[in-house]
């Protein structure tokens, strides 16, 4: 259990990596998809995201990796458009 409480997500980490390594520690913990998505919110490195996931209430795992690839792929696309900018 420690390991899985412990598992965040790094900066710069793609967040499939982090859900994956995630989920397979809680499915080993047995835990239910619903603490699974509070332990996988409770692991971002952003606390206003941490804020805007709790307001989302997922239903579902999938649900949960489907909107964190949209946002992250929009925040790659933000840096990477503002690096080419600079």
């Amino acid at each position: 259990m420690r390991r899985f409480e412990a598992r965040k997500w790094k900066k710069g980490e793609e967040f499939n990596s982090y859900y994956t390594e995630k989920v397979n520690l809680a499915n080993k913990l047995q835990l239910s998809d619903e603490d699974t998505i509070i332990y996988v919110i409770e692991g971002l490195d952003n606390a206003q995201l941490q804020v805007q996931c709790r307001m989302k209430e997922f239903k579902s795992l999938a649900h949960l990796l489907s909107l964190m690839n949209e946002v992250t792929s929009s925040e790659k696309n933000r840096t990477s458009e503002s690096s080419v900018k600079k």
